[in-house]
């Protein structure tokens, strides 16, 4: 049952035994060294010169589980972008300062200085709960859950492009969706400003080297869909703060691969969590005392500041995000409200303090 595994996650986190990031012993296939994370420089042109927008929909995630190719072990190492600008270690001291009882491992970077303690630390926590969360996540990704856009302006067949701007959308959920490009998203309403179509929330600048796209726009805010599965519906978006994408665009332009790096505000993660455990059980969520375990572990996982530096003597407030994306080419449908899911239900009064019987 949800509650035995989630139950069974805190003790195990709470036991000296349990250490964030730990590799599972079973896995044998860490991924080789590798050029991820590794920003290319502004090429300074040509202009784009493309007959119109490219629209990519993010069709699978990964959380650091596996990489593109298949290696298990670490593979979060590869996921995110070097948001510090620092290469650090669990020996590291030039770092912000951890919460008590945290491992030094927080700190670890993964290939070429990118921060990711959502995949080193944070999905670690999340399985915890769903066990089998990413799979499950790219089940209802696959279905037809709202998904983020990325539309590139003017990109056509040539390596290079400068500058290259677009914008980000966030769609409707499509019934059984082909993913072969023929695919019409709608566009959710908070996409934009006030809900006008003619005010994009998220336009981003850009430029294209060698076919890898980088956004040189960091958002302010990024709400970004885990899509795991929570009560019969997708978990709410997660804000992403300070967000950048690099991704690389095949030559077709009808698919691409590519990561999200950005911040995760400790507390609002805190708070997510609340939302996210609530229909897996309602016991952990409205017991302030295991509830306070449970959001002890999140804030273990901290490993720089909420404003991207990571500076000694400044207590940690923050967790470095990354995550990899497939995305396959559509078109843009219409703006159209989104559904509404369930909200959670606020704890009894009774339950506030005290565990009742039952699973």
């Amino acid at each position: 049952m949800a509650l035995e595994r989630l139950i069974a996650g805190l003790v195990l986190m709470v036991g000296a035994s349990f250490a964030l990031g730990a590799v599972s012993a079973c896995s044998s296939t860490r991924a080789p060294a590798s050029s991820a994370g590794i920003v290319p420089p502004d090429p300074r042109g040509p202009r784009a010169d493309g007959s119109g927008p490219t629209v990519f929909a993010i069709s699978k995630l990964y959380f650091g589980d596996h990489t593109y190719d298949g290696y298990t072990d670490d593979s979060w190492r590869r996921y995110g972008l070097d948001i510090d600008g620092k290469t650090t270690d669990s020996t590291s001291t030039d770092v912000c300062m951890y919460t008590p009882a945290a491992s030094e491992s927080a700190q670890e970077d993964g290939d070429n200085g990118i921060d990711n303690s959502f995949g080193h630390s944070l999905v670690s926590i999340l399985t915890s709960i769903v066990g089998d969360a990413p799979n499950q996540a790219n089940d209802v990704l696959a279905g037809g859950d709202s998904t983020l856009l990325i539309e590139l302006d003017g990109v056509g067949n040539k390596p290079s492009y400068s500058p290259l701007p677009g914008t980000l959308f966030r769609s409707t959920p499509l019934a059984t969706p082909a993913w072969d490009g023929t695919d019409v998203r709608d566009l959710d309403l908070t996409s934009f400003v006030a809900d006008d179509p003619a005010r994009p929330l998220l336009p981003v600048l850009g430029y294209m080297n060698d076919r890898t796209w980088v956004s040189t726009t960091r958002l302010p805010t990024l709400l970004f869909d885990l899509h795991i599965p929570t009560g019969g519906h997708p978990s709410l978006p997660v804000p992403i703060h300070r967000a950048r994408l690099m991704m690389r665009v095949e030559p077709n332009n009808r698919t691409a691969t590519g990561v999200i790096s950005g911040i995760l505000t400790t507390e609002e993660v805190v708070s997510w969590a609340r939302v996210f455990g609530e229909p897996f059980s309602r016991r952990i969520v409205c017991d302030e005392l295991v509830f306070e375990v449970f959001a002890q572990e999140i804030r273990q996982a901290q490993d720089i500041l909420d404003d991207g530096t990571n500076e000694s003597g400044q207590p940690c407030n923050a967790l470095s995000f990354g995550i990899g994306f497939d995305a396959v080419a559509v078109r843009l449908g219409k703006p159209a409200p989104a559904p509404m899911y369930p909200g959670v239900q606020p704890c009894d009064a009774g339950a506030s303090g005290k565990i009742d019987g039952g699973m």
